[in-house]
């Protein structure tokens, strides 16, 4: 088992409220690679059929985020063993290391293909020229490039930019819909499952939201 490394003298621990604040860099890098397609699809979609009725969802795969990234946190930071995560799991029983070598390369292919189409997709709507596949090839190739060449700096600034605009297009979407406080404070109380009014059903969207938010780790 690999023991976990000890913490580098070269960064400095914050010490003021400014101090923290930069140190938050490497932190926006992960929230915006946990927020993909997947929230912004199904709340959207829960949202627009049901209303304010599956807030409460929404809280529930929230707080099943916290606990675990706090779980994983503490495990990783307080265990006695100095030991990863992945070295207890594979202490509890030695067919883990198989079973997740396994599940890394199949779910590894499957998020990278979705990813890689996503992109190209993305990119291709958005600016009418190119071909799909054309455009996640000049993606992956530049993402190949920054494997080898690090700039972790850069990306963190590119990083904030983008949630920057993330949060002003989903506070400006807010205000331009309107929203009810007490249409929000009932969806958060109200625990019910609504009718089914779209495409979908209120138990298969409460499932994808709680996929989608809770299980993005």
């Amino acid at each position: 088992m690999t023991a976990a490394p000890p913490p580098s003298g070269d960064t400095p621990i914050p010490r003021t409220f400014f101090e923290y604040l930069r140190s938050f860099g490497p932190g926006l890098v992960v929230v915006l690679t946990w927020l993909g397609a997947g929230d912004i699809v199904e709340m959207g979609t829960a949202g627009a059929d049901f209303g304010y009725s599956l807030m409460w969802v929404l809280v529930l795969a929230v707080g099943m985020r916290w606990v675990m990234v706090s779980v994983i946190a503490r495990y990783q930071l307080c265990n006695p063993r100095g030991e990863h995560l992945l070295d207890g799991l594979c202490r509890i029983h030695r067919a883990y290391a198989p079973l997740l070598l396994i599940a890394a390369v199949l779910m590894g292919h499957l998020y990278g293909s979705y990813m890689t189409r996503g992109i190209g997709e993305a990119c291709r709507n958005a600016t009418g020229i190119g071909s799909v596949w054309g455009w996640a090839l000049a993606w992956n190739g530049i993402a190949l490039l920054l494997v080898f060449r690090p700039a972790f700096q850069r990306i963190e600034v590119v990083f904030k930019i983008l949630l920057l605009l993330l949060s002003i297009a989903f506070v400006g979407t807010a205000v331009m819909v309107g929203p009810s406080p007490a249409g929000i404070l009932r969806g958060l109380v109200s625990l019910e499952i609504p009718e089914k009014t779209g495409h979908y059903g209120p138990l298969l969207v409460a499932m994808g939201m709680i996929g989608a938010v809770g299980g993005s780790l």
